[in-house]
C-alpha cells in the first residue's frame, strides 16, 4: 500500500559443494539477521534464483557441473540487481579481474576467510543493494509523475482544441488544421534505469537509435513530429508505410543491441493509430495522438502494437502476422480500442505468450 514502509530484502544465497563451509558461512550471516538459503552447485542456485530475487549471492568457483563465474554470469542477466560475491580459494586472478570488468562480480573473497571480514564485506554489499533499490523506486516514482504531467498537458491541449483555440500567425488568428493521419508513438523501455546506470553511454546509444529512426522514417515517406527525451512522435500518410517503418526500425535496433552488453541494450516500443488530429505549429494533438501513446505502452520491448483502424488497412498488405490482444480500456479514451501486436518473427514467441 502507498505510504507503507517496504520490508528490506535481507536474503542471501550461498553456493558451495563443501558442507562445512556452507554451514560456517550461513551461521555467520544468520547471526547478523540475514535470511540464508544454501545450495551445493550452480544448477541448484539457478533453480533457487528463478523463484525469488536474492539481495546477495555468494558462490564458490570450483563446483561440479558449472564453475561459479559461469553461474554468476548467468545470474547477472537473470537477477541483475543482486550483489554477486565470489568466495573461493581456486580462481585465476585474471579471470576474476575480467569478470569485474564485465560486471559479473561485485566482490572477491579469498578462502580461508575471516568471519568478521566476510561479514563486513556482506554488510557493505547489502547497503549498496538497499541504496540501489531506494534510488530505483525514486526514479520510478519520478517517471510516473512525469507521465502524469505529460497526460495533463495533452488533456489541456485537447481542451484548447475543443474550445476552438486558434493559432496566431503574423498577428492574424488562423484556425488550426485538421486532418486524418497515421501516428507512430515510440518510447524507450526503462530509460530512467539506463540513465541512472550510465548517463553518458545511454545518451550515446539514444543518439545512435534516433539516427536509425530518422533515416527509416524518411525512407518510408514519414516525418518526425517531435523527439523529446526518450520518446518520438512520427506522422505518415500511409498505414502500410507506418507499420513497415516501425517493424524495420525494431529489426535494425535488434541487430544493434546484439553487440551491446545486456545492461546497456536499448529497447523501443511503438504504438500506431489512424485518427483525426489537430496540427498546430507543426505539432499534432488530439485523440488520434493520445491513442497511439496508450497503445505503445501495451507493446513488448522491441515490439509494435497497432489499433484496429490500422489493422484494417494493413492486414492483407503486409507479410507480418497479427496477434489480437482484444479490446483495451485506455486511459482518458472514452471507448475501448481493439489492439493487435505485430509479429515480425524474432519477437513473435514473446508476444504470443503475453
Amino acid at each position: 500500500m502507498d505510504g507503507q514502509p517496504i520490508e528490506p530484502n535481507r536474503t542471501v544465497l550461498i553456493l558451495d559443494d563443501e558442507p562445512a563451509i556452507v554451514s560456517a558461512a550461513a551461521r555467520t550471516l544468520e547471526s547478523a539477521n540475514y535470511t540464508v538459503t544454501t545450495g551445493a552447485n550452480a544448477q541448484e542456485g539457478l533453480a533457487l534464483a528463478a523463484q525469488r530475487e536474492f539481495a546477495l549471492i555468494l558462490s564458490d568457483n570450483i563446483m561440479p557441473g558449472m564453475h561459479g563465474l559461469e553461474f554468476l554470469a548467468i545470474l547477472m542477466k537473470q537477477s541483475p540487481r543482486s550483489r554477486r560475491i565470489l568466495v573461493t580459494g581456486y580462481t585465476d586472478l585474471n579471470q576474476a579481474l575480467d569478470a569485474f570488468n564485465h560486471g559479473i562480480l561485485h566482490r572477491y573473497v579469498q578462502k580461508p576467510w575471516d568471519r568478521l571480514a566476510l561479514l563486513g564485506i556482506v554488510n557493505e554489499e547489502w547497503n549498496l543493494y538497499a541504496q540501489a533499490n531506494i534510488e530505483e523506486r525514486a526514479l520510478s516514482e519520478a517517471e510516473s509523475l512525469l507521465k502524469q504531467r505529460a497526460d495533463m498537458v495533452a488533456q489541456a491541449a485537447d481542451l484548447l482544441r475543443r474550445a476552438g483555440a486558434a493559432k496566431i500567425v503574423r498577428g492574424k488568428a488562423q484556425p488550426p488544421e485538421r486532418r486524418l493521419a497515421v501516428i507512430v508513438n515510440g518510447d524507450v523501455v526503462g530509460f530512467s534505469r539506463l540513465m541512472g546506470t550510465d548517463h553518458e553511454s545511454t545518451m550515446a546509444t539514444l543518439t545512435a537509435c534516433r539516427e536509425v529512426l530518422s533515416r527509416l522514417v524518411g525512407q518510408h515517406r514519414g516525418r518526425i513530429v517531435n523527439a523529446v527525451g526518450d520518446s518520438v512522435l512520427a506522422e505518415f500518410q500511409s498505414a502500410v508505410d507506418a507499420v513497415t517503418c516501425a517493424c524495420e526500425i525494431q529489426v535494425e535496433l535488434g541487430r544493434r543491441n546484439a553487440s551491446l552488453l545486456p545492461a546497456t541494450k536499448m529497447h523501443f516500443r511503438f504504438g500506431i493509430n489512424v485518427g483525426d488530429v489537430l496540427m498546430n505549429g507543426g505539432d499534432l494533438y488530439g485523440d488520434g495522438v493520445n491513442v497511439a501513446a496508450r497503445v505503445q505502452a501495451l507493446a513488448q520491448p522491441g515490439g509494435v502494437c497497432i489499433t484496429d483502424a490500422v489493422y484494417r488497412h494493413v492486414k492483407a498488405r503486409l507479410p507480418y502476422r497479427f496477434h489480437a490482444l482484444g479490446a483495451k480500456d485506455l486511459k482518458n479514451i472514452a471507448d475501448p480500442v481493439d489492439v493487435y501486436a505485430v509479429i515480425t518473427g524474432a519477437e513473435g514467441a514473446d508476444v504470443a505468450a503475453k
